[in-house]
């Protein structure tokens, strides 16, 4: 189904409900991610379909009755972290939201060699976040992020997370993944 609307809501929703639940979830910091990757997610649907939430006053304060919620178990930074990465994501909400593994991207290497995922990786590394934040980001173990720093500079012929920096500085806006 391509039920733009139906999904936006529904992501919405689905975030409220795990906000919710958080104080008796098992893993309440994890599920508190989640809820606000879903946020994120919802509120790029909604600006891809053209609506807000700000002229629906009753689904504004449930939006921002699950922020507050979510802010029990999150810092500012780590909500609008996950915010962001869920309005990247937004293409795999839905699996998100079903609490569904996320399928890998095709390996579609660029001209110097790097995957879209070490793209991806190499971008959040020049942005200065830690392995653990950028797993969490992009929804992988810290490990997996690690293994594509060490892929990403044995390619560019680099020892350092700061050289990785460097070269994306360098690099056109366009050879990024936003999503």
């Amino acid at each position: 189904m391509d039920d733009q609307w139906g999904q936006t809501w529904s992501l919405e929703l689905c975030a409220w409900i795990i906000a919710a639940r958080l104080n008796s979830a098992d893993n309440a910091q994890q599920e508190a991610q989640r809820a606000a990757w879903l946020l994120g997610a919802a509120r790029a649907r909604q600006r891809k379909v053209g609506v807000s939430l700000g002229g629906m006053r009753p689904l504004a304060d449930r939006h921002a009755h699950a922020h507050t919620l979510i802010a029990a178990w999150l810092s500012d930074e780590q909500i609008s972290a996950q915010m962001e990465a869920g309005s990247r994501g937004h293409g795999q909400a839905v699996r998100i939201a079903l609490g569904e593994p996320t399928t890998r991207r095709v390996t579609a290497a660029g001209p110097e060699g790097l995957t879209d995922r070490e793209r991806e990786v190499a971008r959040l590394v020049a942005e200065g976040l830690t392995s653990a934040e950028i797993g969490a980001q992009l929804r992988i173990g810290h490990r997996t992020v690690d293994v594509h720093v060490r892929n990403i500079m044995r390619k560019l012929g680099v020892r350092r997370r700061v050289a990785i920096a460097t070269w994306v500085a360098a690099q056109p806006d366009s050879s990024y993944p936003t999503s």
